[in-house]
């Protein structure tokens, strides 16, 4: 089975990317909000400046109506033109106001989620440089293993000829099945084409890191989907990039399922397009349920 082959230094580079879009986009929002505050700066001053126009032209009026004259009517007027300019400008305040307001909310909200998902990057690239470290270090067939944070320590290549086994916390039905092991000669999955549900290679197999690196670990040490949730929250995860989708994905109605043949090959019968991903990227176990229950 060919491995996917990873420069660590295309990694770390797109690490360093992710920093780099996160630090411009957080420079273009403090200069458009700069931008908004001072056209508000600006906004306040016409209607300072209007204001002290209305005053002066009430003045004027009111003089005048107090002289002898018998015709303010050139008082009048300026006032109600004053009064006018000033509608006009209160009218702009408001409106800008309105709009700083709303972009701040926005992009605040956009600018949380960027962090997110640049948080997010930088940990799955980080996974994936110590994922290329103990394989490199361990050899090709190597037991190499990597430690994330809040989890226990993971085989990245589990032992040779294990076979189908069960782990510490593994969801009741659930076993792990060696990829070489599932027939996949009538898949008809092939390629990027045939993903068409929302998801992309790329999801899945980061979706795999994530079962790996720290929901397995996570059932390990006695973690349920309720907690999975805690933590997608708290780190802001969400959709197919979380815990949750990523438990549910693997463990729930749409789990894997396999279905045992006389010669000890499996046959798919849920789950071809995590079977073929699994195989494109040189996965060695899938978590999977054996219909007609475990041989």
């Amino acid at each position: 089975m060919s491995r996917l082959v990873v420069d660590p230094q295309t990694l770390r580079a797109l690490q360093l990317a992710l920093k780099s879009t996160l630090d411009r986009v957080q420079a273009e929002h403090s200069a458009t909000s700069n931008a908004a505050r001072r056209t508000l700066d600006t906004v306040d001053a016409a209607v300072k400046l209007r204001q002290a126009r209305v005053q002066q032209c009430q003045t004027a009026l009111a003089a005048c109506r107090n002289s002898e004259r018998e015709d303010c009517s050139i008082e009048a007027a300026a006032l109600a033109e004053a009064q006018r300019h000033l509608a006009a400008a209160l009218n702009a305040r408001r409106l800008v106001s309105q709009a700083t307001a709303d972009y701040e909310l926005q992009a605040r909200a956009s600018l949380k989620r960027l962090e997110s998902l640049q948080a997010q990057g930088h940990r799955y690239l980080t996974f994936k440089l110590d994922k290329v470290a103990a394989v490199n270090a361990g050899g090709p067939g190597g037991t190499g293993s990597v430690s994330v944070p809040g989890s226990i320590t993971v085989g990245l290549v589990p032992p040779a000829g294990l076979g189908i086994h069960s782990l510490p916390g593994l969801p009741a039905g659930f076993v792990m099945v060696p990829v070489d092991q599932i027939d996949q000669t009538e898949n008809p999955i092939s390629g990027p084409q045939d993903f068409g549900k929302g998801y992309s290679i790329e999801d899945l197999d980061y979706a795999f890191d994530l079962l790996s690196s720290q929901v397995l670990p996570g059932l390990a040490n006695g973690s349920s989907p309720s907690s999975f949730a805690v933590t997608d929250k708290a780190n802001g995860s969400y959709g197919t990039r979380s815990l949750s989708d990523t438990y549910s994905g693997f463990f729930g109605g749409d789990a894997i399922r396999l279905e045992r043949r006389p010669d000890g090959t499996y046959a798919i019968t849920n789950g071809r397009h995590r079977v073929y991903v699994a195989s494109r990227f040189g996965r060695e176990y899938v978590p999977a349920k054996i219909v007609g229950g475990l041989p």
